[in-house]
C-alpha cells in the first residue's frame, strides 16, 4: 500500500504569494557595453580619422551628387526614412548629409529628413502599432510620456535641440494627446546642432582633423554659440517654451 507522507506545514497566505523573480544580473549590460567599445575602438584604430580626405575622396562623391541631381536628396530623404524610422539612427545620416551637400544644405537637409522619418514613426505608433509602442516605452522610460503630456511643447522642443534620442521622443508624443501640429512645430530645434554636425564633418572630410584652417574652428564655436543663444532668445520670446519642467509659466506681478 502507498504510503502517504504528511505536507510540510505552511503558514498562511504561502500560496497566496506572487512569485518574485530575481533581478537580471548586470553581467549582461556589462557585456553589451564591453562589446560596443571594443567595436568603437576597432573603428577607431581601423580607419585613419585624421586624414580621412585621403581615401574617402569628398570631391568624387560630390560630382557624383551632381551627376544625380535632385534624385540625391530624394535617396538621402529615403536614407533617412529607412535608418531614422526603422532603426532609430540620427548621426550616420545627417554626417553623411554634410559630406555629400556641404554643411548648410546638408543642415537643412538633415532636419527634413529627421522631421519626415520621425513623423512616419508618430502616425506608425499611434495608428498601427500603438500596443507594443506602450510596453516598450514603459520599460524602457516609464514615466516620458506622461512628462510629455503634461509638459508639452517646451518639453518636445528642448528635447529635439539636445537631440535626445528620436525614437523615444516619437514614441512618447504618439502615445500622448499631443496634436500632429505640435509634434511637427519641434523640429526646428534641431537645425542648431544639424548644422553643426554637418559643418564638423564637411571640415573633417576635406581637410582631415589637424588641418582644418582656424577660421573654420572659429566657425564652428560661432555657430555652437549661436545655436545656445537662439534657444535662450526663444526660451524668453515664448513664455510656453519655458514650461519644460512642468512647473507652469510664471508671471511677473501686478505693480500697485
Amino acid at each position: 500500500s502507498r504510503i502517504c507522507k504528511p505536507l510540510p506545514a505552511m503558514g498562511p497566505g504561502a500560496l497566496s504569494r506572487p512569485h518574485v523573480s530575481a533581478p537580471r544580473s548586470s553581467q549582461t549590460d556589462f557585456l553589451r557595453i564591453a562589446v560596443f567599445v571594443a567595436l568603437a575602438g576597432l573603428g577607431w584604430f581601423a580607419v585613419d580619422h585624421w586624414n580621412l580626405a585621403a581615401y574617402a575622396r569628398p570631391s568624387l562623391l560630390h560630382a557624383r551628387v551632381d551627376e544625380l541631381g535632385a534624385w540625391a536628396i530624394v535617396l538621402y530623404l529615403g536614407i533617412w526614412v529607412v535608418l531614422n524610422g526603422l532603426g532609430g539612427q540620427t548621426m550616420l545620416p545627417a554626417i553623411s548629409g554634410g559630406v555629400m551637400f556641404g554643411w548648410l544644405y546638408g543642415g537643412i537637409l538633415t532636419v527634413v529628413g529627421v522631421a519626415l522619418a520621425s513623423t512616419f514613426q508618430f502616425l506608425l505608433v499611434r495608428f498601427v502599432l500603438r500596443g507594443p509602442a506602450e510596453s516598450l516605452l514603459l520599460h524602457r522610460f516609464p514615466t516620458l510620456g506622461d512628462r510629455i503630456a503634461d509638459r508639452g511643447l517646451g518639453l518636445l522642443v528642448l528635447l529635439r535641440f539636445v537631440w535626445f534620442p528620436t525614437w523615444v521622443v516619437n514614441i512618447a508624443c504618439a502615445l500622448s494627446p499631443m496634436r500632429a501640429r505640435t509634434f511637427v512645430l519641434g523640429f526646428p530645434a534641431m537645425l542648431p546642432e544639424a548644422l553643426l554636425v554637418c559643418l564638423i564633418s564637411d571640415s573633417v572630410f576635406t581637410w582631415g582633423w589637424w588641418d582644418i584652417p582656424v577660421q573654420r574652428w572659429v566657425g564652428i564655436a560661432a555657430l555652437a554659440a549661436g545655436g545656445v543663444a537662439t534657444y535662450l532668445i526663444a526660451l524668453r520670446r515664448f513664455p510656453t517654451l519655458r514650461n519644460w519642467r512642468g512647473e507652469g509659466v510664471s508671471t511677473p506681478p501686478e505693480s500697485e
